[in-house]
């Protein structure tokens, strides 16, 4: 039995990734396709367009056989982080052989040996001296990447390329047994903002449905139409996530924290506190913050994905301590038969607890009256996110407490 595993977000799930799936089926027919999928909010740190299980259930009725969610505190990190969160899952499941994933750069080799040679201690120590000089990581990396491999920087700065990367690293070190299955990235840039026919990125349908009269009859165009018909339904009824909504609740953080306090969290590092303080005093909107924070050490990304920290209460140290066990959990979302037949095989072999029922994991008793487990407070978490989620919406107590009263998708054919 071969199992296919893919890391995504599918926000939403368009052409684009039906053409990745299309490739996989031609490649190997009768494999079990697996996803580890972003939760409520994604690596960047932004709302998703629809809630997980609604976005789960899609993928499984356009091809993919069995979701699993990403928890927030493995995906609302850097790209290293949400590579290696994925791929620890995807090994405790005892039955993935290969991982799949695009990229705009289609040089296999060439990336598992710059893989490879960013374990170097001599590659780690220039990687560090571009960051003190004031480079984000993945512009120190290109810069490390480009210096070393005689690579042109317009090849590998792509973000697809740059997360394939960080696959690769991290099969490198967590799972060996799982080959890479590189495919290449087809038609729109990640970050094209512009409708095309065929493929269109997954920013450029987000930017069109957030705009006053969006272009329907081409959205149409660039999704699958059972997405298609559900974000029109979403749009119509005034159901799409505001995540500017969620600006006063991080201005009450702010008020209720000294700077001091605000340091604590994860995220926070190299004074910026002081800056946040400042920075929000100014602001009029959560884009507007994020704007006067970042830089060129800290892009747009990071400092989004700091927000959710901040309202989330999560500090420096209690992330450390999940950073040391990684996912420690299986949270199903959807599932097609075959995904039904092949969780019957994962029960047998996997390493992690397999999450159906949220309850019997983490009962509200237990939250409320008992000290949590590690692997209870990452569940917490996830719970807390998808309430905060709620937050982005004009109705937000319609959507509290979703991750106990809704059960995984089970998708007929």
């Amino acid at each position: 039995m071969s199992v296919i595993g893919i890391i995504a977000e599918y926000n939403p799930f368009h052409n684009g990734h039906r053409h990745q799936l299309a490739q996989i089926r031609r490649l190997a027919p009768n494999a079990n396709l697996v996803a580890i999928m972003s939760g409520n909010f994604t690596q960047r740190g932004t709302a998703a367009i629809a809630d997980k299980w609604q976005r789960a259930r899609l993928a499984v009725e356009n091809g993919i056989d069995l979701v699993i969610e990403n928890p927030f505190v493995g995906n609302v990190r850097s790209a290293q982080k949400f590579a290696e969160s994925g791929i620890t899952i995807l090994k405790s499941l005892g039955v993935v052989d290969q991982l799949a994933f695009g990229s705009e750069y289609t040089n296999l080799m060439q990336l598992q040996q710059i893989a490879a040679g960013c374990e170097t201690v001599a590659v780690q120590e220039l990687l560090h001296a571009y960051i003190q000089q004031g480079d984000s990581y993945a512009a120190a990396l290109e810069q490390v990447i480009t210096q070393k491999y005689r690579i042109d920087s317009a090849a590998i700065r792509q973000p697809n390329t740059i997360l394939a990367l960080e696959y690769i690293k991290a099969l490198r070190r967590i799972a060996p047994e799982i080959a890479p299955l590189l495919l290449p990235r087809q038609s729109a840039a990640y970050h094209d903002t512009r409708l095309s026919a065929g493929i269109s990125s997954a920013t450029a349908i987000r930017t069109a449905l957030h705009t006053p009269s969006p272009d329907f009859p081409q959205l149409q165009q660039t999704m699958p139409t059972n997405v298609y018909t559900r974000l029109e339904e979403q749009y119509r009824r005034h159901e799409l996530p505001d995540e500017n909504l969620l600006f006063r609740p991080l201005l009450l953080q702010c008020i209720n924290h000294s700077a001091a306090e605000i340091k604590t969290f994860y995220g926070i590092n190299e004074g910026m506190e002081y800056k946040f303080l400042a920075s929000i005093k100014k602001a009029a909107s959560l884009h507007d913050l994020r704007r006067l924070i970042q830089n060129k050490r800290y892009p747009g990304s990071r400092i989004q994905r700091l927000f959710l920290y901040i309202l989330l209460n999560i500090s420096a140290a209690k992330m450390e301590q999940f950073d040391r066990t990684g996912p420690l959990y299986c949270r199903i979302l959807a599932f097609n038969e075959q995904g039904r037949r092949l969780l019957h095989t994962v029960k047998q072999k996997a390493s992690l607890p397999l999450i159906t029922k949220p309850s019997d994991f983490l009962s509200s008793r237990q939250y409320q009256h008992h000290p949590l487990t590690l692997a209870q407070q990452m569940f917490a978490i996830d719970t807390q996110a998808t309430d905060l989620y709620s937050l982005c919406f004009a109705s937000p107590t319609q959507r509290q407490k979703m991750d106990f009263i809704t059960s995984p998708a089970y998708v007929k054919a």
